[in-house]
């Protein structure tokens, strides 16, 4: 065992001596492959001298530069494009409010009036920019003002051609308005005026509006034999004579319409006029007024002849009293009024017009 710790231990001295002959006597021999040995491993210490810096040098200024990057980022920083991105978009979101709300039935108002055509309402809806379509309805002011004369003497004839002389108190009353829907159209030449111009049409319930109506304040002191065959005779150059009578009461009666039947159409009444304000505001509160006409056809005084209806042949028929018939009403209305009155009631059977003055409370409900 100790022979085998010799040996061992004695080549292990032994390798690395003859290592380092085998060293020293290959080196003179081959003098080439020294001097190669030599630049090969003098390569590698020049190469880092070469190599080496261009790296140390390129990593410090890259992080030299690295601070100076943030510097340019802060400057623009996320904060401020954001709060530009917003604001454009606020701004085009305004600037793309009004061509997105066409103003085509998507709003909604509502009016009070009275005026001359009565007491009313509307809704209003808008047709773009420029233009409302208004609907309502007029409804007319009954028993407005009321009025009794003092007596009058009245020159009658009974059924039996006898004349009767009376006198007797007379009451009035007018009725203002109509009783009629409405149709309006209103054109504003300015988005931010209330001036307007309005046209439309009344479409009425019945096809005359009476407007004063006059009547004996009792029955008049009749038998039953003459009631509703009492009365005063319209004598006229050719047509035949009619009458006007009491009724079976023994009232006698008068009405002034408005809109006698000289059309095929006498519920249409067209209207045209002007305007301040608008029925759908564009605040939340407005007041309207308005000023125009309404083709009526015309005005009549017209009285009844109920002799038919009183002997039982027939019904009771109206009858209209002209401007040339006031003549025969001398014996009524006084032989002094009969020219005065004449003009009075030419004029109105041409004037085709009733005005219209009105007052509008308007709200907007959206």
């Amino acid at each position: 065992m100790k022979k085998i710790l010799i040996l061992a231990v004695s080549s292990l001295i032994a390798i690395p001596v003859f290592a380092q002959a085998v060293d020293t006597t290959a080196t003179p021999a081959n003098p080439d492959s020294v001097a190669v040995q030599e630049t090969v491993v003098a390569a590698p210490e020049v190469a880092p001298e070469v190599t080496e810096p261009a790296p140390v040098e390129v990593a410090p200024e890259a992080v030299a530069d690295e601070p100076a990057s943030p510097a340019v980022e802060e400057a623009p920083v996320a904060e401020d494009p954001a709060p530009s991105v917003s604001s454009k978009k606020e701004k085009k979101a305004k600037t793309n409010k009004p061509s997105k709300d066409r103003y085509l039935f998507n709003h909604l108002g509502i009016g009070i009036s009275a005026g001359l055509d009565g007491i009313g309402g509307d809704i209003a809806l808008p047709v773009g920019r420029h233009i409302q379509l208004r609907a309502g309805y007029a409804s007319g002011f009954p028993s407005l003002i009321k009025y009794v004369s003092p007596a009058v003497h009245v020159n009658m004839s009974k059924a039996d051609g006898d004349p009767w002389d009376i006198n007797a108190d007379i009451a009035g009353q007018a009725n203002l308005g109509l009783d009629a829907a409405r149709i309006m159209l209103d054109l504003y030449p300015s988005k931010s005026s209330g001036f307007r111009i309005t046209a439309g049409a009344y479409f009425a319930f019945q096809p005359e509006v009476g407007l004063i109506h006059l009547q004996t304040v009792e029955p008049l002191p009749l038998g039953p034999d003459d009631r509703g065959k009492t009365g005063i005779t319209l004598d006229r150059e050719g047509a035949p004579s009619e009458l006007l009578t009491t009724d079976l009461e023994g009232t006698m009666a008068l009405d002034i319409k408005m809109g006698a039947p000289v059309s095929s159409m006498p519920w249409l009444r067209p209207y045209v006029g002007i305007g301040l304000g608008r029925v759908l505001p564009n605040k939340r509160v407005n007041f309207c007024f308005d000023l125009g006409a309404i083709y009526t056809g015309g005005f009549g005084l017209y009285g009844w002849d109920y002799s038919d209806l009183a002997l039982g042949t027939g019904d009771a028929k109206r009858v209209q009293i002209k401007s040339t018939d006031v003549n025969a009403l001398k014996d009524v209305i006084g032989e002094g009024n009969v020219g005065k009155i004449s003009q009075i009631m030419g004029f109105a059977e041409n004037l085709p017009v009733w005005p219209v003055l009105k007052f509008t409370v308007a709200v907007r409900l959206f």
